[in-house]
């Protein structure tokens, strides 16, 4: 498929449509969280929801690599979201979720998440011409962080008002919509196959690549080491809202969304500010930087909302800012590191090895709290 194909007046639609799917995982996990918490005050049932979404990031790297060089762009884009649409309105079936049904869709529907992100990647670094890529990647990015701002609010709202088997339907109509631009992509196209990547299958091209690349594989290593804290952060958030919550759902409800919202916050303003920036590879360079300081600076803030609640909104604030640095950074760096056909299962190579160390952190970090909770240490 040949660069400008389609109109800029389209592709941004199809960002913006495409982003709906990330406004369905954040009300997923909120609604999911608030049903757990039902059953688990303590707060650690909700905090492992982060295990089963690394775990299952790292499970698709096995085999995702093939799945995106045997498989069209469309047909994912299509087959992907109405997958976890189905996953989303059984889980509304429930009044409290049970645990292990829980943790089993939604591992499901992480797992088809660990395929969206690098099949949309592969399709817009394809279309868009190089100059354009950060400009219109930092819109992406801005337009999922302000679906995220609204999302878990939204969320918390109907959860409260309505309860959370509502918020579940609403949330898998999200999926439903984010299918629109692809399905317009394939009707104009004529055939799901017209935008399949031309290397031959191979399970571990995506490995082969990162190993050998001395530059993707330097920025897998700045990855693992920046998710060290974002990590940290993300999993032990449910956790210290549940020990400030007393065991009261509707707070522990209003406090997740506010804090979710607020990191998305964060995100789209530093989002907003990236757009002024030049393209220069210096700027680009300096975000990895910037964002391991703003992540130490969310998790020493986090720790301290234990004895001071607002310091929980300045480090969500910290955490989307730096978020925006870390991935925008990574999206740009990697793509023009990577050759672009085997950028989708290079995509998932990393995340594969960044989200099994991801796995090992969260599970730490939940231990350690679990441990200081069964000794009585706050």
């Amino acid at each position: 498929m040949q660069k400008c194909v389609w109109s800029f007046k389209f592709l941004y639609f199809v960002g913006f449509v495409s982003s709906l799917s990330s406004a369905g995982a954040a009300m997923t996990l909120l609604a999911l969280s608030s049903s757990f918490f039902v059953e688990n005050p303590e707060g650690f049932a909700s905090s492992a929801i982060q295990l089963v979404y690394y775990l299952g990031i790292g499970c698709i790297g096995f085999f995702g690599g093939a799945i995106l060089q045997k498989w069209s762009t469309v047909t994912l884009g299509i087959f992907g979201p109405l997958i976890s649409a189905c996953f989303v309105f059984y889980l509304a079936t429930f009044d409290v979720v049970p645990f292990t049904i829980g943790f089993f869709s939604i591992f499901l529907i992480f797992l088809l998440n660990g395929i969206d992100h690098p099949n949309n990647l592969r399709f817009f670094n394809e279309v868009i011409p190089d100059t354009q890529k950060l400009s219109f990647f930092s819109f992406t990015e801005s337009v999922t962080a302000m679906f995220q701002i609204i999302s878990p609010l939204i969320a918390g709202l109907i959860i409260a008002s309505v309860g959370v088997r509502v918020c579940f339907i609403v949330d898998g109509c999200t999926y439903l919509l984010s299918v629109i631009p692809w399905l317009i992509i394939k009707q104009k196209s004529g055939k799901f196959e017209e935008m399949r990547d031309p290397a031959s299958t191979n399970y571990f091209v995506g490995f082969q690549v990162l190993y050998n690349n001395v530059y993707v594989r330097a920025l897998t290593i700045s990855r693992m080491l920046n998710n060290l804290a974002y990590v940290t952060c993300t999993t032990a958030t449910p956790l210290i809202i549940a020990a400030i919550s007393n065991k009261d759902q509707d707070y522990f409800t209003f406090q997740l969304a506010v804090t979710n919202a607020l990191v998305s916050t964060g995100f789209i303003v530093s989002g907003v500010l990236g757009a002024v920036i030049s393209r220069s590879s210096k700027n680009v360079m300096a975000l990895i930087y910037l964002a391991s300081t703003l992540a130490i600076g969310a998790c020493i803030l986090l720790v301290s909302s234990l004895v001071y609640l607002p310091l929980l909104y300045l480090s969500a604030c910290l955490l989307g800012g730096g978020t925006y640095c870390f991935r925008l950074s990574g999206m740009t760096l990697g793509q023009a590191f990577t050759p672009p056909a085997v950028l989708g299962p290079v995509i998932i190579a990393g995340d594969t090895v960044v989200r099994c160390c991801s796995f090992v952190v969260s599970a730490c970090t939940i231990f350690i709290f679990e441990l200081n909770s069964a000794w009585g240490i706050s």
